[in-house]
Order: C-alpha cells, then structure tokens, then sequence
C-alpha cells in the first residue's frame, strides 16, 4: 500500500459519501489503543486538514459497545456549547449506528459514514478505485426488481437449505399496516450518495431486505463468517441457522460454538437480508467488507446491543418464483431497458380512502430544535428543514427533541415553538384544530419566463435589467457557446457527477439536498444536456426538457462546483441559452425550476433577473407554517427572511416583518414579478415610511400593513 493510494481512498470517502467543505466540523471515531497511529486513520486527518475542515476525534475502546457509545455521548453532550459537529465519520473497530446516541445525532440533522474496522489495505482495496457510477447502476437494478417482488426464495448449503421472506409492495395499504403498527416486508438500506443531513451511510455495494416477521420462515446455511460471537468470525465450517415466525431460533452444524448456542437460548429477531455488490470487496477482510463481496448475502438478526451477521457465499435469491437475482453467488444484474421503466415514480397513493384514513391515524415525528435565537419545530417528513434551520438560527444542527404526535397530539408536542412547519395532510391538520392559524408556502416556489420576446429578437430580450444585460455582455467577451446533446444515460452520469452534484456541495456543503438520480432518470430519452462551452472545454450545465409548447430547465450545475465558473457567468448562460433552445424546439414558456419559497433566496432572486414570474402551486401542496407573532426570534426570522406564502386565491403573498433594524432602502428587494402583494407586519415602524419606501417598484393597493400588536396569527398578516 502507498500514501498515493491512501490518499485517494479518503478522498473518495470525503468526496463521493460526504462532499465536506471549508467551515464544516467533522468527528472521527477512531481506535484508543491503536499504535502506531493507524494509517488510514492519519490519511484522513490530513485530507480534512487541506479542507479546511475541523475535526475532532472520540476515542473508543475496542469492541465494547456500550463504552464507546459513552464516549460518544460524552463527545456529543460538550458539543452542545457551539461544537456540535456536522458529519462523524466511524473509523474505530466497532459501529454505533443502533446506539440511541447515534441515532439522535442523525435525528438532529448530523450525516454519519460507517466504516468500522477498516484496515489500510482494505481502505486501499475497497476505496482506492470505487466506481460510484458504475454502484449506483447496479444498486439502481436490484431496488427495481426487488420493489417489485412479493414472494423472496433464499436457498443455501448447496441448495439444501430454503429461507422464504414475503415483501410487500408500496400502497395505501401498506401504509394503513404500518400506521396500525403491523409488520410489513420492506427493501432498504440502499446508501444515498451523496449523504445529506439526517442520513446515515455505511460503505456503498448491498442493499438490504426484511420481510414479514410471521411469515419469515426456513432455514440459512452460513458458510464464510458469521459475527457475533467475536470466537466465530470466519467459519471452517457451515452453520445451519433454523428460522420460525421471524426469529432465528437454532444453530446447527459439525462445530457450533457454545458461545452461539447460548446466544441463541432466547429467539433473535431476522432484521434484514443483504445482497452484496462491491466487486473489489473480498472475504479476507473485516465483516464490514464481506457483507459486500459480489453476490454474498448475510442474514441479521438480533436487536441492538445483540445484533448479529451470518454470510453465505453460494446463495441463490428467486423473486416470485421466477426472477432469479443470485444464482449460487452469482449477481445477475439486468442490462434490459425495463429497468429504467420499472423505476418511474409510482403514483401517490394519499389519494385514496386508505391513503387518507392512513394520514389520520399515522404518528406524526415531531423535531424540535433549541437554538440560541429561539424554538423551531418540525413535524411531518419535511424535505428542506435544514434551509429552514439555517435561515432561523444560523446553525443547521444541534439537540434536538424529537416526540412522536399521535390523533389530537399535535398542539401538545409542538409546544411553545416559536415558528412550525408542517408537512401534515389537511385531513389531520382539521383533525387537530390547527389550520386557522396557519398559512401555506410552497415547497418550492416555480417560476415561468414568457418566451415571445426571444424568439422575436433573440437573446438580447433577455436583458430587461442591467444586472442580465451585465451577464450578456461577459457571456459574449467569454465567447460562450451552448453545445446540445440528447440526454441518455452516460450523459446524466457526467452531468450528475460533474455539474449537479459537485454544484450543491460546493455551494451548501452539509446543508445540500439533491435530487436522486433515479429521480432525475425519468428523463432520459425525453430532454438534452445543455452544455457550456468556453472554446474547447465544458464549464457548465443543465437539462432541458420540452414537452410541447413548455419547456423546463430541470437541473444545473457548474463544473466541479468552481465557483470561478459562475463569475465568467457560466450559470446564467445555462439560462439563456436554456430559453434560446426552448425557443428552437418550438416551446412557447420556459420553466426555471424551483426555489425555496423565501424572498431573499439567492437561487429565486438569480433567476428573477430574466423576469420569470411567479407560477401559483398545485392547491394542498406545500407546508403549513404557523409562527408565534407575539414572539421576538419570529420577527426576527420573517424579517431576514421574508417568505412566499399562498393567499386564499392561490396566489403568492411575500410576508416580512419590519423592524428599527430593518433597512427600509432594501424593501424594494422583496418585489419580483408574479408577486400578489407584500404583507408587513409593523414592529415599531410607521406605515407611511413602508409605503413610501415600495412606492417605486408596488402599488399602495398591493402593499398591507398590520400592527404587531393587533395581530394574533401570521394568517392575520397575509390575510391584511
């Protein structure tokens, strides 16, 4: 092994799984009694060093779970002062993702990568040259054909032996099962690249599955490693596990360990069945890399502190008695384009009367953070909490209370909150008497740009201000030119890896939400790459689809994220040359994507330079917010960042609060095309100064003004 090839392992590791930036704070779980210093360990260290990135470290002692899950907690309880860190990654000899310390960082917002026990050999092996694009395909194919079985036939022990799981498909009546807390049968465990907040990765190469726990039934042939009991580990010889109702319940074989057989004196629960991919993965390494091997499945069961693996190397997997996924440790990948087809969406299921009795019933998570400007809660899976949490507080993470808010519990756990966002079904919104106070934003906001004017006078329609008439001018000196290629899959790929991805890093590090590129996939064969030119070399770009007269800019990104892209306007000419091609291919309207639903968003206020307008949401769509008007952290946030709520008629209502801090000069900010009218809440300022200062840009008639001490809700405010 080399520090060349080290190096690149814990690049790969920072890059690929985290996309750690300047200003981040990182926590590695290390080895105590590791000497000397293990290498892979210092590699790391140094690469986050070149970053600029803090990192602490938290020792822990061996294998000892519950010691190491002290020290984390300890590491954790002195962060809360202002340390807390974004990422951890687990380099130690043991992983504490089942620990609830663990398990309340990543609830918190924290992103952890597991890689417990990783020798410098295996890093070298393992992540030295991982292909993510190529993983992502195969993981990509396995979750299409197993979200689509019912009936999983595990057969081991040179087919002697058969293990029968029952899975269950995504609809509203499996989601009606899991509200009433019934088992279900499930595919998960695919690791997310990159990792946002609230997500947890282990080493990419096995998706996992756990079936109905009654109807789990049969027997699985260990024959490679099996781990717990730390005297078993690599096996000489097979071990019969027999499996009733879900439980693990005997071992047989030549040579069992009493150190098993005792184990299992009480029944352990099956947690999950794993399907291995990672080629350069072998059996000579730690169990974290031979769960991996190319075709190796491990049986889990046990609960945390006592959860065990169990690998065999010779399975063969058959979904409904037909679809053969591995044959005798061989993974048959599909090269067939149905699984691109398989892979569309699938329709919401909350439409119908099981959906919506299921969104009555179901336990809402309720996440409420404690910050030093005041309390912000979360309830529901809402998708862009941590810009949220950003634009309340200025810290993304820290403790957070999380409760779980059964029918008529809501109001209770949202407590004294000082701004909630809920993304609830208005069905239990009406259920929990709360939708009088509350208004709706848009989960993200969409504008549209009219395109008549480009194809009447080509690009220089676009330069209706001068900040897009200064973008043209530099797009002409750069001699930028769009280059236009059908989008299949290769091209999502290098735009994936090259623009989108890097782009968001860059730009919100620990903060990013991406969209899936299973996600963005649906595209492909029905849209264009749009690339950037500046002579021979690419810097920017983005994926135009036209569908009829519309057309939509779907994603863009600069070139590794350089953000010296963005200033030779690499970003604004995807945009222009993204409504030069719209026009091309005969659309009428161009769709610029969607911005988080706040007035002083830098993405909405980049894109409102070429005068797109607002587009009212799909009626119910969105989150309800609901924030304390009487309360002072409130003010402040609608104040720094005004949002975009929806009026009775569906139309957008900017909402601020104006303060003696507030720079009235700046208020004409607020007004972009498509806006309805600006509700001010008055905080010790007079109404005439508000209305002087938007004359300019609003009419009086659209501009409402209400006193802070007269409203009660912030309905009162859109409602002015």
């Amino acid at each position: 092994m080399s520090a060349a090839a080290l190096t690149r392992a814990a690049d790969t590791a920072l890059d690929a799984f985290l996309g750690v930036g300047a200003g981040e704070r990182v926590a590695l779980t290390v080895p105590a009694s590791l000497e000397p210093r293990h290498a892979f360990v210092e590699s790391v260290r140094d690469r986050l060093a070149a970053r600029g990135v803090a990192a602490t470290e938290i020792p822990c002692p061996g294998t000892d779970l519950l010691a190491s899950e002290g020290a984390l907690d300890a590491a954790l309880a002195a962060g809360h002062a202002g340390d807390w860190p974004d990422s951890i990654i687990e380099l130690a000899d043991i992983s504490l993702y089942q620990t609830p310390a663990l398990q309340r960082f990543v609830r918190s917002g924290g992103r952890v990568l597991s890689l417990p026990k990783i020798d410098p050999a295996a890093a070298e092996r393992l992540l030295g040259s991982l292909d993510v694009g190529e993983l992502r395909r195969v993981q990509h194919a396995l979750l299409v054909r197993l979200r689509a079985a019912e009936r999983v036939v595990v057969t081991t022990g040179d087919g002697r032996a058969e293990l029968v799981l029952t899975l269950d498909r995504r609809s509203a009546a499996t989601r009606v099962r899991r509200a009433l807390r019934q088992s279900v049968g499930f595919v998960y465990g695919a690791t997310p690249l990159p990792i946002v907040r609230a997500q947890f990765a282990f080493l990419v190469g096995q998706v996992s599955i756990q079936g109905r726990p009654r109807e789990t039934k049969g027997t699985f042939v260990a024959d490679r490693y099996l781990w717990p009991p730390v005297d078993v580990g690599r096996l000489t010889n097979p071990i019969d596990l027999a499996i009733r109702g879900g439980y693990v319940r005997e071992a047989h074989g030549l040579h069992v360990p009493a150190s098993l057989r005792a184990a299992l004196a009480v029944p352990r629960s099956v947690e999950h069945l794993s399907i291995g991919f990672l080629p350069s993965a072998t059996f000579d390494g730690a169990l974290l890399e031979a769960e991996r091997v190319h075709g190796a499945v491990t049986l889990g069961f046990g609960q945390f502190p006592h959860h065990m693996d169990a690998i065999a190397s010779d399975a063969t997997i058959t979904l409904d008695g037909r679809d053969v996924l591995v044959d005798r440790g061989r993974l048959c990948v599909p090269t067939s384009p149905d699984a691109a087809r398989l892979s569309a969406p699938r329709p919401a299921a909350g439409r119908s009367m099981l959906g919506r009795v299921a969104s009555i019933l179901r336990p809402i998570p309720v996440r409420m953070f404690g910050t030093p400007r005041g309390r912000i809660a979360f309830a529901g899976p809402c998708a862009h909490e941590g810009a949220w949490l950003l634009r309340f507080s200025e810290r993304a993470l820290g403790p957070v209370d999380e409760r779980r808010a059964r029918p008529r519990g809501l109001g209770a756990a949202l407590g004294d909150a000082d701004l909630s966002i809920l993304n609830v079904a208005g069905e239990r919104l009406r259920l929990e008497g709360r939708g009088r106070d509350m208004v709706r934003v848009p989960g993200l906001v969409q504008q549209t740009l009219d395109l008549a004017g480009v194809r009447a006078n080509g690009l220089k329609a676009l330069a209706g201000n001068s900040n897009a008439s200064n973008d043209l001018r530099v797009m002409r000196k750069e001699a930028l030119a769009p280059r236009v290629t059908p989008l299949d899959d290769p091209a999502l790929d290098r735009f994936y890896e090259r623009y989108y991805a890097p782009q968001l890093r860059e730009r919100y590090g620990a903060l990013a939400g991406f969209t899936s590129r299973e996600d963005l996939r649906v595209h492909v064969g029905h849209a264009d790459l749009l690339e950037i030119m500046r002579g021979d070399d690419a810097i920017a770009a983005t994926i135009v689809r036209v569908d009829g007269r519309h057309a939509a800019l779907v994603q863009a990104g600069l070139l590794d994220g350089n953000q010296e892209f963005r200033r030779l306007r690499g970003l604004a000419a995807t945009y222009a040359f993204g409504a030069q091609h719209a026009v091309e291919r005969g659309a009428d309207t161009l769709g610029f994507g969607g911005s988080l639903p706040f007035l002083r968003d830098g993405v909405l206020t980049f894109k409102a330079k070429w005068s797109p307008s607002l587009v009212p949401p799909e009626p119910g769509t969105g989150y309800a917010i609901e924030a304390n008007v009487r309360s002072d952290a409130a003010c402040a946030f609608l104040e720094n960042s005004p949002i975009l709520a929806v009026a009775p008629d569906g139309g957008l209502v900017g909402v601020t609060c104006v303060r003696a801090t507030t720079k009235l000069d700046r208020l004409f900010e607020l007004v972009v095309p498509g806006l309805g009218r600006l509700a001010c809440l008055l905080d010790g300022v007079p109404e005439e100064a508000v209305r002087a200062a938007t004359s300019e840009r609003l009419e009086p008639a659209r501009v409402r003004c209400i006193d802070r001490g007269t409203a009660t809700s912030l309905r009162d405010v859109v409602m002015a």
